[in-house]
């Protein structure tokens, strides 16, 4: 994995959104990510252009200036997916550059607020599903952040929602107490 370096660049263009499947599995992989900062509001993954530059950048709104140790572990999720020998530009947005951005390219991750709503809040106790409901879930789910086989000892144990985060379109996704990885609705019950 290449070290992350700061260029300054004068201006950016938008050109779309850059999806498919390799990508829904690094956004899948980055909202886990993301989840546990704080300060992020807001993700994209867009086709940019940049002075004579044509290529893809992670687009991150956050309420601090930038953060190389985030950066870093964005690297890191990225390299196990495309390679050490790829790189991603990862762009930390100003204003005028998320207005321009979301007229071409809708978020992939958004930080829970007011205009979604969780079925689950913070602090909610949940039970999580049994297992042959989990291995109906982990075979025939085939969109973002699927179940991994590990989740699968959790079954049937009743956990508190430690975090919320909302998926591109809404969908809430948890992070559960003393749990590996993400959990949909789908897999919770209410006590």
């Amino acid at each position: 994995m290449q070290d992350a370096c700061e260029l300054r660049v004068p201006s950016v263009q938008f050109l779309g959104e850059q999806d498919g499947t390799p990508e829904r599995l690094l956004k899948s992989r980055l909202i886990e990510l993301f989840m546990h900062y704080s300060g992020i509001q807001r993700a994209y993954l867009a086709q940019v252009s940049a002075e004579d530059h044509f290529g893809v950048a992670l687009c991150v709104r956050n309420i601090s200036s930038p953060d190389r140790n985030l950066a870093r572990e964005i690297g890191a999720v990225f390299a196990e997916i495309f390679g050490a020998h790829e790189y991603l530009d990862i762009l930390f947005l100003s204003d005028a550059q998320e207005t321009s951005l979301v007229s071409v390219c809708s978020p992939f991750f958004w930080a829970p607020s007011i205009a979604y709503e969780a079925s689950f809040p913070v602090g909610t106790t949940v039970r999580i599903a049994e297992r042959p409901v989990l291995e109906h879930f982990l075979q025939t789910w085939k969109f973002h952040n699927p179940l991994k086989p590990e989740q699968l000892a959790s079954a049937g144990q009743i956990k508190k929602v430690d975090k919320v985060a909302f998926y591109q379109g809404g969908d809430p996704l948890y992070v559960l107490e003393g749990t590996p990885g993400v959990w949909h609705k789908q897999c919770l019950t209410s006590l």
